[in-house]
């Protein structure tokens, strides 16, 4: 599968809930809700944001950050 972020290609691991799991050599590993990536069909998501966004929550502590569409940017 490809990276819902960055278009790497990526594993997708059993999804929770509403959230795809995935893990991507580049962004590393996320859950990303399903609305955003119905959103993202359309839009294109801002890779260096989002990504800053994911390290900022890591660095939190959250183990598997998860991206909703409150923390999701779009080009």
């Amino acid at each position: 599968m490809k990276c819902h972020i960055c278009k790497s290609e990526s594993t997708k691991e059993l999804p929770t809930g509403d959230y795809e799991h995935v893990k991507c050599p580049d962004c590393g590993e996320y859950k990303i809700a399903g609305t955003v990536v119905e959103m993202a069909k359309s839009r294109n998501i801002d890779v260096p944001s989002t990504r800053v966004v994911l390290r900022r929550m890591r660095a939190a502590g959250v183990k598997i950050p998860i991206i909703t569409s409150k923390e999701v940017k779009f080009q």
